[in-house]
């Protein structure tokens, strides 16, 4: 039996601090055989990093926020929740500004 797709409620966790709510999983519903794919999983982490103290923690995180955009790319996240504090050179921060107002979202950026 197919699911109606997934709904924020799904998972049952609670997504905290900077993680995300949502499953990164092959999709939905059921296959041309008739079996129902795996359910939807909560994924939610937190993080605090000084990626300038090690090419290999920067490296790290590198390859985790590829998998998620792969992921957001190939419409395998159903639900995403968060908050996310970066430090960026002021050039860059006029990069994510338009992009994040292109969301409908709003962003705090200030100097520090």
């Amino acid at each position: 039996m197919s699911s109606s797709g997934p709904s924020p409620g799904n998972g049952g966790a609670a997504a905290t601090g900077a993680g995300t709510k949502g499953g990164i999983s092959g999709g939905s519903g059921s296959t041309s055989g008739g079996a129902a794919s795996a359910p939807d999983k909560a994924v939610a982490f937190s993080f605090t990093s000084n990626l300038l103290a090690g090419a290999d923690t920067a490296d790290g995180f590198a390859a985790l926020f590829r998998a998620l955009y792969m992921a957001l790319d190939e419409h395998r996240i159903s639900y995403l929740q968060g908050t996310l504090n970066v430090v960026v050179d002021a050039a860059v921060a006029d990069e994510f500004a338009p992009l994040i107002a292109e969301l409908g979202l709003t962003a705090t950026i200030r100097d520090i």
